[in-house]
């Protein structure tokens, strides 16, 4: 393709947008950036999409028109995925699209500049009716979801804000939420502290901001991470965090490492929990 006789770089998309795809939409993302000219962001094959897809490939499209760089969009052929994409808002966000029809199983991409209490309600609200939460557990979900957008917020330092969304799909009892911004990192955030040392490593850095307390907030912090992770331990679920060149999978058992060959600009979340699939019910809590 040439706009004006220059020509446009497709950006292909992989045919699923999902976490066992992140070295791909990295490569995308990375791809797009480094085009000195018009992109077009490809669809055409995709088919399918979970949170943290939609939100590494927001903070892409974001930047590149932030640059001021011509950006095109090629729809998915699939015609479900098309409508889902449209459902989910991204239509809404990047197309002038007409006003979106969320589904109750879904929350809608939203970019945060600043937060949002009306949209960390009706996440909350999505998250307790998806694991069935006690009032207690609700409070708790509340303010650790609080955390962690607060600490996106305060911490990335990213020129766009941050992307998130959230999908149950019932038939699973699975629910994924995924934040990601375009900021500095995990590891540039740690080492501007200074508190904790200096870090060399991408992973490093990961293990350590999971820790309790680790925060670089002037104000108290630092739960967000840690809770969540505790809380998803508890009901056998995962917490993935991708920052640099890592990407660390914390399950209920085990903690899996991985490096990327190319690297995500600032930090990635993603949540998967499941209901009805606690470790024992007098362990499903929030506290140790």
């Amino acid at each position: 393709m040439v706009e004006n006789n220059k020509q446009i770089k497709p950006i292909v998309l992989p045919k699923k947008l999902n976490v066992a795809a992140s070295q791909n939409i990295i490569d995308a993302y990375r791809e797009s950036l480094g085009f000195n000219g018009a992109v077009m962001f490809d669809f055409s094959n995709v088919t399918w999409a979970e949170p943290i897809g939609l939100t590494i490939i927001s903070t892409a499209i974001n930047r590149c028109l932030l640059s001021k760089k011509s950006t095109y969009y090629a729809p998915p052929k699939n015609d479900r995925f098309r409508e889902y994409l449209k459902d989910m808002g991204f239509d809404n966000l990047f197309l002038n699209g007409e006003n979106y029809f969320c589904r109750s199983t879904s929350l809608a991409l939203r970019r945060f500049i600043s937060f949002d209490p009306g949209y960390v309600e009706s996440l909350v609200l999505l998250v307790e009716n998806a694991m069935n939460l006690s009032e207690t557990e609700k409070d708790h979900v509340n303010f650790y979801i609080n955390e962690l957008l607060t600490n996106c917020i305060d911490h990335s330092v990213s020129p766009i804000g941050c992307y998130i969304c959230a999908q149950w799909h019932p038939q699973i009892n699975e629910i994924r939420i995924s934040v990601a911004d375009a900021g500095i990192g995990i590891k540039e955030s740690l080492n501007r502290y200074k508190k904790y040392g200096k870090f060399k490593s991408d992973e490093e850095a990961i293990l350590k901001a999971i820790e309790e307390g680790v925060t670089t907030r002037k104000s108290h912090g630092g739960l967000g991470l840690s809770n969540v992770k505790r809380f998803l331990a508890l009901n056998r679920g995962t917490l993935t965090i991708m920052s640099g060149t890592s990407k660390v999978n914390f399950y209920y058992n085990k903690i899996e490492r991985k490096t990327h060959s190319s690297a995500i600009d600032g930090t990635v979340v993603d949540i998967r929990m499941f209901r009805g699939k606690t470790l024992s019910p007098k362990t499903r809590t929030f506290f140790s």
